[in-house]
């Protein structure tokens, strides 16, 4: 029974989150979201057995699963373009920029060799080399803001002028990840090289209009609505929206999550309706739809078929990631007249990673950018990195 099997799947998910959050984070003071990527990781090791595979993961059922793992994504990105008021954080963002660019043109910079090295798991069918080197530069340099924020949260860092100036430069980090990823998206399409660029520039122009037309109109729009709607028919029309946004970007060749996150980010964020949607969705998204998402993601990792020469590779990867991204934020932060415990202390919160780098290597799998071998090395980093910034913060910044 292919849905029975469906909610076998559900409940052995949810209660896996359960116990690695109960064994990591009250015991290792990990995050949550660490948490939830090693149950996935763990489910995807629980997978290669014969016997699992065919009783609880079965394919089919496993589709169904994936459509709610899309959907939960989307769902999440709304939530922190609903959570970001842009208008009330550009100060702070204008005066961290330089500390951003810092943490993303080292990774880059260090991810040419890395991207060197790792070239033998990438066949380059399809897309040129550049794109794997650039990819490989993206996943090494992006930082998670919801993770950051909440480890920051959770250290009661947030009011610090270190908490501000990182979830600062988290914000720009991300905003650039994302538009690089969009441009990645196109360049690995199997179409000629001119027709790429074309397609880029066509891409590019219809997310400025898009943006445009949310923040002159729908954002408008939606004040409007509050004051002529009750709570739940306004709620109906924000779900709506955030699909339509959805839709948009996919249809234009742009992974959907950037128009879920574009349309959160449009809603009016002083609106006392938009803080009870966002009240309404937090459990729901953190407790039930990614936790899926992450047993998706680690359900696709290959940890079983590593040898000595991969794991080396990775320990590389940890190595040369978080070098690159603490000190290159490390380096601008003291360049910005801050102290050399406050620097170390940014650049090593900077290495917070969490969804967006899993939708990120997702989707160069999708693409074939990587195999399934580098996916694994990159979601051990990420899990590895993450899990180290609060032991790592307390032992700089006491």
């Amino acid at each position: 029974d292919t849905l029975g099997r469906f909610f076998l799947q559900l409940s052995l998910i949810l209660t896996l989150s359960i116990l690695t959050h109960e064994i990591l984070f009250k015991r290792l003071r990990m995050n949550l979201l660490t948490s939830q990527v090693c149950a996935g990781v763990i489910l995807s090791l629980l997978s290669r057995l014969s016997g699992f595979q065919d009783v609880v993961m079965n394919k089919k059922s496993f589709e169904y699963l994936k459509l709610i793992a899309l959907v939960g994504k989307n769902v999440y990105m709304f939530l922190i373009g609903l959570q970001l008021d842009l208008h009330q954080m550009w100060p702070s963002i204008y005066r961290a920029k330089f500390i951003s660019m810092g943490g993303l043109l080292m990774p880059f910079a260090f991810g040419v060799p890395m991207a060197y090295l790792l070239s033998e798991y990438d066949d380059h069918e399809g897309h040129n080399v550049f794109v794997f080197y650039f990819f490989i530069g993206t996943c090494m340099a992006v930082t998670a803001l919801p993770v950051l924020s909440h480890i920051l949260a959770q250290e009661d860092l947030t009011e610090t002028r270190v908490g501000e100036t990182a979830i600062s430069a988290a914000v720009t980090d991300d905003i650039i990840s994302w538009i690089i990823l969009a441009v990645l998206q196109t360049l690995a399409s199997p179409s000629e090289a001119s027709r790429r660029v074309q397609n880029v520039i066509y891409e590019l122009l219809c997310l400025l209009a898009f943006g445009l037309f949310l923040h002159y109109l729908v954002k408008p729009l939606f004040v409007y609505l509050e004051s002529h709607m009750n709570l739940d028919e306004y709620r109906v029309v924000i779900y709506m929206s955030l699909f339509v946004g959805a839709f948009f970007t996919q249809s234009i060749g742009i992974n959907s999550f950037l128009g879920s996150f574009m349309v959160g980010l449009s809603m009016p964020h002083q609106s006392h309706f938009s803080h009870e949607v966002a009240e309404s969705l937090e459990d729901l998204v953190q407790y039930f739809l990614i936790p899926i998402y992450f047993a998706y993601v680690g359900f696709y990792t290959r940890f079983d078929t590593f040898g000595p020469k991969e794991w080396g590779f990775t320990f590389l990867l940890v190595f040369m990631t978080f070098v690159s991204k603490t000190f290159g934020c490390a380096i601008s932060s003291m360049r910005q007249n801050f102290s050399w415990r406050e620097s170390l202390s940014i650049g090593i919160i900077m290495n917070s990673k969490g969804l967006i780098e899993l939708v990120v290597l997702q989707l160069g799998l999708d693409l074939q950018i990587v195999d399934a071998t580098v996916y694994s090395m990159f979601i051990f980093t990420m899990t590895v990195l993450t899990a180290c910034t609060v032991p790592l913060t307390h032992l700089v910044y006491p």
